[in-house]
């Protein structure tokens, strides 16, 4: 299950068992080898079958991304790096990305992925030296 505060989608994936969600009307069943995510902003939901390899790799602390948005990569990695990422610019938008990234890869290594990914892609790690909040700053370009 993936639920930030600060992202849209609320996501659950089942590798066995079953699941009944209901929001406002809607009602739906996921059971193994299925997902089903809600956007908070729009209401939708989508169901989708996900290969057994995918869930087992969330379950070790992979992070896999299959046609995600650049925003949600983001907030995902802020998460699991604990740092606050910033994009400096409107060139990602719309951007669908499919990434791996391994449990156990540091920052560096996950932002590497992505510019081997995305053409033009570039980054800033800035060490935050304001007191209250020790995370990195990272500025994508």
């Amino acid at each position: 299950m993936s639920a930030y505060s600060d992202q849209y989608f609320i996501t659950t994936t089942l590798k066995e068992g079953a699941v009944e969600v209901h929001i406002e009307d809607k009602s739906i069943r996921i059971e193994p080898n299925e997902q089903l995510s809600y956007n908070r902003k729009s209401g939708q939901l989508i169901r989708k079958m996900v290969d057994g390899d995918y869930i087992a790799a969330w379950r070790q602390g992979d992070l896999i991304f299959l046609r995600a948005t650049m925003d949600e990569i983001i907030r995902t990695l802020e998460h699991r790096y604990n740092v606050n990422m910033y994009l400096n610019s409107n060139y990602y938008e719309g951007e669908i990305i499919t990434a791996k990234f391994i449990h156990g890869e540091d920052l560096n290594e996950a932002l590497g992925v992505l510019k081997q990914l995305i053409p033009g892609f570039s980054y800033q790690i800035v060490e935050n030296k304001d007191g209250k909040d020790t995370r990195k700053k990272v500025f994508i370009r």
